[in-house]
């Protein structure tokens, strides 16, 4: 094996090793061009307030979405397989209940989906790269 293969299966072992550990810390990379290049970790004891972002499954059956929202990667729904949702809290009503709002016009939100109640969400800390 030569010194330039070498020094690339290190590279790619360093780098599926980090990988590893980050997720193992509970950091994820977000998917979707909805808050493209934020790595975000779950903080469910954190308090969430308006403006935060928060993830979640779909709360109906993607059949029941409506032609003009999009999703750009399996999003997950209530069995938790797929990609879960990535969105910013614009409401918290008296119950908790949060009304969620994606960064573009035909992103699935509460416009489509309504209200998400809060045991479904999970509080997310950001960290933009």
């Amino acid at each position: 094996m030569q010194a330039a293969e070498r020094a690339l299966l290190a590279a790619a072992s360093a780098t599926v090793l980090l990988a590893s550990l980050a997720g193992i810390a509970g950091f994820r990379l977000n998917l979707s061009p909805s808050v493209a290049g934020v790595v975000f970790r779950l903080d469910d004891a954190a308090e969430i307030s308006v403006g935060d972002y928060v993830s979640f499954c779909m709360p109906m059956p993607l059949a029941s979405v409506p032609v003009m929202a999009t999703a750009t990667v399996p999003v997950c729904m209530q069995d938790q397989r797929g990609t879960p949702l990535l969105k910013r809290v614009a409401v918290i009503d008296e119950h908790g209940n949060l009304f969620v709002l994606g960064e573009h016009r035909k992103s699935l939100d509460s416009r489509v989906f309504g209200w998400i109640d809060r045991q479904a969400i999970q509080h997310l800390s950001l960290i933009h790269i």
